[in-house]
């Protein structure tokens, strides 16, 4: 674990499933004496085609090591490390019905202080044993970015409800109710997409698209998209009305902002 790295891209080609290794880690001694015992064998990182670099990105296993490990090394009291009062968890994922963690999601996203947003891998953290929010981490993705790689984290300072939280309230919202007992006694099924979180305007806005399929269908539907966002949520028929629906936006242009009885939460970096 202490030496894991993303040192060389690999790349198989669709049609005749040819093999292309390209260095990546310019620095690591452990490629660089691979490379000469077997010179040829792996290509110098200035050999990659911009066309391809467009297509590079964060690899997930590498992500997903870093943030298990994160879970108890963001703990800088040797007290509190030692007893696991501080230590963190990935929440499970509550769209799925195995058993597993919330996967890591890319998103095109502007963290707070950035000025734009970066093409990013996410993912979430809560307290162990509690299912609030806990921290939100994204490192740059975009391999063609002088900052790819780059972690980013936010630690939640106040409460913010987790996936978990979130799904059960959206389960029991009226309008979800109303569309899953209208489904029933047809031969379609619900099935909910992957519910993203980002972190916007010091809280946190949790999206969701919900599909049905048929007993003839090979692929599902499209037909709801849920939002969240501080005490508010919504249950619309795409992503830009859920959007303006959460965040009160009318026909004409004007906002009407989510309830403040409860704050979306605050984050330190």
């Amino acid at each position: 674990v202490n030496y894991i790295r993303n040192s060389v891209k690999a790349t198989v080609d669709a049609y005749d499933g040819k093999v292309k290794l390209y260095e990546w880690d310019t620095k690591d001694p452990v490629l660089k004496t691979w490379r000469k015992a077997f010179p040829g064998t792996v290509e110098a990182r200035g050999e990659i085609p911009q066309e391809l670099m467009e297509h590079l990105r964060y690899p997930q296993d590498l992500f997903k090591v870093q943030r298990e490990l994160l879970t108890r090394y963001h703990v800088e009291d040797p007290a509190q490390f030692y007893s696991g009062s501080d230590a963190w968890q990935v929440p499970d994922d509550p769209t799925n019905k195995e058993p597993g963690s919330v996967p890591p999601y890319y998103l095109s996203m502007k963290m707070p202080g950035q000025e734009a947003q970066q093409f990013s891998l996410t993912t979430t953290f809560t307290p162990r044993g509690r299912p609030n929010l806990g921290a939100f981490m994204a490192v740059n993705a975009d391999a063609a970015s002088k900052d790819y790689g780059e972690m980013r984290l936010l630690r939640v300072t106040s409460t913010v409800k987790g996936p978990g939280q979130v799904q059960s309230e959206l389960n029991g919202n009226d309008d979800v109710a109303e569309f899953v007992r209208n489904l029933k006694g047809t031969d379609s099924d619900i099935e909910y997409g992957n519910l993203l979180t980002v972190p916007l305007e010091g809280g946190f806005l949790y999206i969701e698209p919900v599909y049905t399929r048929g007993g003839n269908q090979n692929y599902p539907l499209l037909r709801k998209v849920a939002a969240s966002y501080g005490s508010k949520i919504v249950f619309e028929n795409s992503l830009g009305e859920a959007l303006n629906a959460v965040f009160g936006v009318e026909d004409d242009g004007a906002t009407t902002p989510p309830d403040p009885s409860e704050p979306p939460g605050e984050t330190d970096e």
